[in-house]
């Protein structure tokens, strides 16, 4: 039982490290550092995830079928699909590349931890896996354009895929 709770206590440090900053209510789709779902009512632009906070590509609301839903980026079709597949998807655009992304299932986490536990892997390992499980645009985003690219983009996505992924609530918690 003791060994059991000192690896949840080792598990909700490693939650606490990724998502570290990421403080109080946070911003909702739209918010300068947040990333937008790719299905905005509104068909507004998107703001993505960057260091000057500018505005990332417009997401064209009318794309259909085999058109590109932003300048280099997937078509209709296939974020369509994604969602079918796995739900929500979202976006983060940086001023050199756009991701698109989904969010990481309960089991998918549970893999990640024991294979950081089982190797006495990093918080950086953390990081690329989830990365390497979960962007799904540029479908060429591997282990290799991870180690190879700037150092801030796995860190950053990772964070927001933790956070989309249930990690981080929108409001504290309320006593009833």
């Amino acid at each position: 039982m003791a060994d059991e709770q000192q690896v949840q206590d080792e598990q909700q440090e490693v939650i606490n490290d990724m998502v570290s900053g990421m403080e109080g209510p946070q911003p909702d789709v739209g918010a300068p550092g947040m990333a937008p779902q790719l299905q905005q009512p509104d068909g507004g632009a998107a703001m993505g995830a960057q260091a000057a906070q500018e505005q990332g590509p417009q997401i064209d609301p009318n794309a259909s079928g085999n058109e590109e839903v932003f300048p280099g980026g997937p078509t209709r079709d296939q974020v369509e699909n994604w969602k079918e597949q796995y739900g929500q998807v979202y976006m983060t655009s940086f001023d050199f590349a756009t991701f698109v992304w989904r969010t990481l299932d309960r089991f998918e986490w549970k893999q990640i931890m024991n294979a950081t536990q089982q190797g006495q892997q990093n918080r950086w390992y953390q990081e690329e896996q989830i990365c390497q499980m979960c962007v799904l645009w540029p479908e060429d985003f591997n282990h290799d354009a991870i180690t190879n690219g700037k150092a801030g983009v796995p860190a950053l996505l990772s964070e927001q895929i933790l956070n989309k992924s249930g990690f981080i609530a929108n409001a504290g918690a309320q006593q009833l």
